[in-house]
């Protein structure tokens, strides 16, 4: 598998096509939105939690409570909106990366599939592709550390430092199984298996090809630097936007400050959503074009291991053949040693020639003549000197005893 190949048209793919960043567009949206805040709370929970042990974090949001009762209409329209965002944070990724991989597939199969008719498919599995991302989901990184900051946070020190090893090791678990599990979306998406299924069929395809998925794996993290960018995005684009607000617009009216620092996240939110989908657009090119290799070398195998089953009895005849070979070519190098000449190069390997000139009829013949002689109570050793008479005979013409001349001659 070429590794360099396969970076380049997930490359090449990404920039000759752009309508495909849509599809990793919104998903990035929704990362930085929801995933932002998420790690705002965690960040600045744990920070509260290090430095004012003491200090319950409902105190510290206390000013939000406060602006919130304040602004009833504005509070409501602002959890209207982050519970859509949050609802759609569950439906768009899912739908969006099962359409971004039925696209790639298409293109790199010399078949356009349009984006409407992907998300229609993408639909019509959206059960088993939300339970299959669950499953993923459970065993990110991401969810390991907010498991870690949230127990190191509500639980003693004494049990934090307890559970600590386990967690560790539980986290490098989760961690090889997501590296188990990298291919079971494809199977899921591309070619309809179940759930449980495409698991199994990921974790075997990643055993029969572990040294090609772990170094194009790390590939793809040293070119994308995805995870990287999606903290770096996740974590500015709300701290932005809050620092715009509280330093630029605070002497502002409330509404006229909201608008603007809205309008000015949004531009930030649009151009980092753009490089982020970007980036998922060549991740998920990448893997795909992968799978698609190996899928293909799987049915190049199954092909050839077919093709050996259907030839039955003719293929254990050919090796047979080629052992009587050997033991032919033996015999020829103990006769002629014993003469004290060369071997001759016709009859260095007569059957090897045989075979590359294509001559049928002869391999047929000697196939057929070697199946008959396995019915024979003699076996091979009949076959054998028939064939060292043949060559004895070729190889020393001049012993042949010459006719004895006739009376009236002498």
């Amino acid at each position: 598998m070429n590794y360099k190949s396969i970076i380049a048209e997930a490359y090449q793919l990404t920039s000759e096509h752009p309508n495909l960043h849509w599809f990793g567009f919104w998903p990035a949206i929704l990362d930085i939105l929801a995933g932002g805040a998420v790690l705002f709370y965690q960040i600045f929970a744990t920070l509260n939690h290090i430095l004012n042990p003491k200090k319950s974090i409902f105190k510290v949001f206390e000013p939000l409570f406060d602006f919130a009762k304040q602004h009833l209409t504005l509070t409501a329209w602002l959890a209207v909106i982050a519970g859509l965002v949050l609802l759609l944070r569950f439906i768009v990724p899912v739908i969006c990366n099962a359409s971004l991989i039925q696209m790639i597939a298409g293109i790199r199969r010399g078949k356009v599939i349009s984006g409407g008719r992907s998300i229609a498919k993408s639909f019509l599995m959206f059960i088993p592709l939300f339970e299959l991302s669950i499953i993923i989901g459970f065993f990110s990184l991401h969810t390991i550390l907010i498991e870690l900051a949230f127990t190191y946070r509500n639980l003693p020190p004494d049990v934090f430092e307890l559970i600590l090893i386990p967690m560790i090791f539980f986290g490098l678990f989760t961690v090889l199984a997501a590296f188990f599990i990298v291919y079971a979306e494809f199977f899921l998406i591309l070619e309809g298996k179940s759930v449980n299924k495409s698991i199994g069929s990921s974790l075997r395809m990643v055993m029969q090809n572990f040294r090609h998925t772990i170094i194009l794996g790390l590939l793809m993290l040293t070119i994308g630097i995805r995870i990287l960018i999606s903290v770096i995005l996740i974590g500015v684009v709300p701290a932005a936007i809050g620092w715009l607000s509280m330093k630029f617009f605070a002497n502002l009216p409330i509404n006229t400050a909201i608008t603007l620092a809205g309008v000015v996240g949004l531009i930030i939110l649009y151009f980092s959503g753009r490089l982020l989908g970007a980036v998922n657009v060549l991740i998920t090119g990448g893997w795909t074009i992968t799978f698609l290799e190996l899928k293909a070398n799987e049915k190049m195998e199954e092909k050839e291991e077919a093709a050996l089953n259907e030839m039955g009895v003719q293929g254990s005849a050919i090796l047979q053949i080629q052992e009587m070979q050997k033991k032919i070519i033996q015999m020829q190098s103990q006769i002629i040693q014993q003469q004290g000449s060369e071997m001759p190069p016709e009859l260095q390997n007569p059957m090897q020639k045989q075979l590359e000139r294509g001559d049928a009829t002869i391999v047929q013949n000697t196939a057929t003549t070697v199946i008959d002689v396995q019915s024979t109570p003699s076996g091979d050793q009949i076959t054998i000197e028939h064939e060292v008479a043949e060559i004895v005979e070729q190889v020393q013409p001049e012993t042949k005893p010459q006719p004895t001349a006739p009376e009236e001659t002498r």
